[in-house]
């Protein structure tokens, strides 16, 4: 039998107020390869945000005081090259349409499947990644 392992680079800060979910999380995404932040709270990851670049936010929705889509809003505006996944106990397609909407790049539901959040952080950071790089060339005559 073949393994492969895959390592991924990039800058992750996972938000939500279940500090389990962080911990968890974080060790996940970090033995991927990822260098990963995490705060309890959306008015904390506001300003961890002004002080570091980030790749990707991993998000929950439903938190005290600032919500994940607070976030959304505020953040995407603010750092346009950042990918935003939500992550949520809530199974709502009408949430999941208004998050993607607002621009998350993905929308997944707890409990979380590690191997498809990781495929998700990683798309999603491709994706920006393309995307700045497309905006960064000149245009041609």
């Amino acid at each position: 039998v073949t393994q492969y392992i895959y390592k991924h680079d990039g800058k992750l800060l996972i938000v939500d107020d279940d500090y389990s979910v962080c911990t968890i999380l974080g060790a996940k995404l970090a033995g991927e390869g990822y260098e990963c932040d995490t705060c309890p709270g959306g008015e904390l990851a506001l300003d961890l945000m002004q002080r570091r670049a980030y790749d990707a936010l991993i998000l929950d929705l439903v938190m005290p005081g600032v919500t994940g889509l607070e976030i959304l809003i505020t953040a995407k505006k603010r750092y346009p090259r950042t990918a935003f996944i939500i992550v949520t106990g809530m199974d709502d397609a009408k949430l999941a349409a208004k998050a993607s909407k607002l621009g998350a790049d993905g929308y997944l539901v707890k409990p979380i499947h590690l191997r498809e959040l990781v495929a998700s952080v990683a798309r999603a950071i491709e994706k920006k990644r393309r995307e700045g790089e497309s905006a960064d060339k000149p245009l041609q005559d």
